[in-house]
This record gives structure tokens, C-alpha cells and sequence, in this order.
């Protein structure tokens, strides 16, 4: 339980340095930042970078995605990805791929837009989306292959599913399996 322990380590507890911490601990900090919040005192803070902010949601889901599958294997990362949202966000196969697609638009060009293609190459979906913040829904389909998504609920929804899978990771031995099987690989960050 020690590595547990230390992989879901609060992030508004202030980090000593120097120090190991994981990459969970120092994304939800990362996150917080981005979002315009002092991850110690919870305290708003002067600037934001939302964008960035995203990018780490999504790097994070990534991440317990990995830990979930017990894998992280190449050509994976579509699957775990939908895998950790459906089972811990809650969300259907739909929104959860419209959710990896604004992973993959963020991540890749830094941008809101995504293709999906086939093996030939040929696009067969496409994905544009806007980011808003406190409109109440999480994800909109606003017709043809426009998405809003609400940001902050998106930011929420993560915080929901790390609770929810700690919990579920305490209790199951098959997710503890999984989770030792990429802890060592994912140990931690030596800061300072």
C-alpha cells in the first residue's frame, strides 16, 4: 500500500524538497495552476493557462489509463485511454472517443481540431471543438463534427475518477496487479 500511498499523495500538500513525487501528485498540482488555483492553499491565483491546463487533464487520464490496463503497450493508448473514461468518468463510448480526439487535437498540434482516418489514409471523421468553462454541460454536440466541452467539468470529472479508482484500487487485487505492473516504470520524478 506504500506505493499506493505514494502515487495518489494529496496535491495540495506542499512538496519538500528535495524529493521523489509522482507524476500524479505533480499533474493535479500542474493542473490546479493552470486552472488559476494555488494548489497548497486552494487560494485563486493571478493568471491562468487553461490550454495547458487540458493537456495535463488529458496527460493524467493517459496516465491511471495505463496504470488501469496494467499495460503500456505501443498502439494502445486509444483504448486505455476510453477504457479509464467509461469505467471512471461515467461517460458513454461516444463521448469518451469525443474526448480522446480532443486529447489527440490538444496534444499533437495544439490545436481543436482532429481526423480520424483509416488505414489507407482516407479521413473519416472529423472532430472541431470549442472549450468553455461553467455552462453546465460537459459535452455538446452542436451538429456535424463541432464539440463544446466544458472544461471545468472536465477538470472535476478527473478529480471524480481518481477518488473513484484509488477506492476501487485498494479493494480489487486484479487492479493492484495491474497497478504493480507499471509502478516501477512510473515510480516518481526526483525534484530538486
Amino acid at each position: 500500500m506504500a506505493d499506493i500511498n505514494a502515487f495518489f499523495m494529496n496535491p495540495s500538500t506542499a512538496p519538500v524538497l528535495p524529493g521523489t513525487f509522482s507524476q500524479l501528485y505533480l499533474l493535479r498540482r500542474d493542473i490546479s495552476t493552470c486552472f488559476g488555483i494555488d494548489p497548497t492553499t486552494g487560494q485563486p491565483l493571478p493568471t491562468q493557462a487553461l490550454w495547458p491546463g487540458v493537456m495535463a487533464i488529458c496527460a493524467g487520464i493517459d496516465l491511471l489509463g495505463k496504470f488501469l490496463a496494467g499495460n503500456d503497450a505501443r498502439g494502445g493508448v486509444g483504448p486505455r485511454f476510453t477504457t479509464f473514461l467509461t469505467t471512471y468518468f461515467g461517460i458513454s463510448q461516444n463521448d469518451a472517443e469525443t474526448i480522446y480526439q480532443l486529447r489527440n487535437s490538444l496534444l499533437h498540434s495544439f490545436g481543436l481540431y482532429s481526423e480520424v482516418t483509416d488505414r489507407a489514409g482516407n479521413v473519416v471523421r472529423v472532430y472541431k471543438f470549442i472549450l468553455d468553462r461553467g455552462r453546465g454541460a460537459f459535452i455538446t454536440a452542436l451538429g456535424g463534427d463541432t464539440y463544446l466541452v466544458d472544461i471545468e467539468i472536465l477538470r472535476t470529472e478527473f478529480e471524480n475518477a481518481i477518488t473513484s479508482y484509488e477506492t476501487q484500487l485498494r479493494a480489487d487485487a486484479t487492479l493492484q496487479t495491474g497497478f504493480a505492473n507499471m509502478f516501477p516504470k512510473h515510480r516518481g520524478i526526483r525534484i530538486g
